[in-house]
């Protein structure tokens, strides 16, 4: 169920934004099966659909729905990196990781478009995958209230 992005009023970002660093997710990692394709995603998910469908009023993406009751709103990629961008303000959380996923996005956005039957260099993949084991290790850290103490 994807939407066109709308522009959020100002003071709605704080609201959205404590929302996203309380209950959010920020994830980088391959989306295809070859693991040549990579991206960024973020999402939130919760027992009623008010909060899913606020954020994708405001930002796009698609709505899912779980067995268990669970809405979820998700965006990747490009859209996920305007997300950021306008929730970066205001992250205390997560904004170890959500500074991590932007500089991955950006510098997949600068490289050239991926073609089909090319392999990821050596370089690029094991960069990749460094950036997927340091953005686990920093969600440990929030989890422990690492990055809590530093604001």
């Amino acid at each position: 169920m994807a939407n066109k992005t709308n522009h959020p009023k100002k003071y709605e970002l704080p609201y959205l934004a404590g929302m996203f660093d309380g209950e959010g997710y920020i994830g980088l990692g391959p989306h295809s099966a070859d693991g040549k394709q990579w991206s960024m995603m973020c999402r939130i998910g919760m027992m009623g659909d008010y909060i899913p469908h606020l954020f994708l009023f405001n930002f796009g993406g698609n709505l899912g729905h779980q067995k268990n009751g669970l809405t979820y709103w998700q965006i990747s990629s490009h859209q996920a990196l305007l997300f950021l961008k306008a929730m970066l303000p205001y992250l205390r959380l997560k904004l170890p990781q959500a500074e991590l996923a932007l500089r991955f996005q950006e510098r997949l956005e600068k490289t050239k478009p991926f073609r089909i039957g090319k392999r990821l260099s050596k370089e690029e993949t094991i960069l990749r995958q460094a950036e997927r084991i340091l953005m686990q290790e920093l969600k440990r850290q929030t989890y422990r209230g690492v990055n809590a103490e530093r604001k």
